[in-house]
């Protein structure tokens, strides 16, 4: 085992990938005060924490997971969408009460094609398709959610 002091995983080489990454970020979105107060509070829209997610991303193994111990009082939707930027799916896998607050672990691991192409033709209005433009064969499935509007990509999804 080897230790690494680094500003998040910036420390870590991307190669080789991790299937395990655990991390217990701030809590807060406060500036902190001092040192020890960075350990609560990451800065105004958590400015110091908002690129652990690209940076598991580039070291997680395909079927790896980002493993992130929150508070009920952080901006769990900040941290969703964070999570959803660089592509990961998030889910509660364990959520422990202690009286004032919720201590919520979330789970973060790589969208499936189906899940990453629905985000891709829904993205605020817009029809942007996979990296290569393209859908899986077949009739689109995405009509329906585009209200009948055709799927513009030559090649288009269908339903799972």
């Amino acid at each position: 085992m080897t230790a690494v002091c680094s500003d998040l995983l910036s420390g870590l080489a991307p190669v080789p990938t991790f299937d395990v990454i655990v991390s217990s970020p701030p809590s807060f979105a406060d500036e902190p005060l001092d040192l020890a107060d960075r350990a609560w509070h990451a800065g105004p829209n958590y400015r110091d924490i908002a690129s652990l997610f690209d940076q598991a991303g580039e070291r997680l193994a395909p079927s790896g997971r980002l493993y992130v111990l929150l508070s009920s009082d952080s901006d769990l939707e900040l941290m969703d969408a964070l999570a959803g930027r660089v592509g990961f799916d998030t889910r509660v896998v364990q959520q422990r009460s202690i009286l004032i607050e919720s201590f919520i672990i979330y789970e973060c691991a790589r969208q499936s094609l189906s899940a990453k192409t629905l985000r891709a033709h829904t993205d605020k209005g817009s029809y942007r398709a996979e990296a290569d433009n393209t859908c899986v064969g077949g009739p689109c499935a995405w009509q329906p959610i585009m209200a009948g509007n055709s799927c513009p990509w030559p090649v288009h999804v269908t339903g799972e």
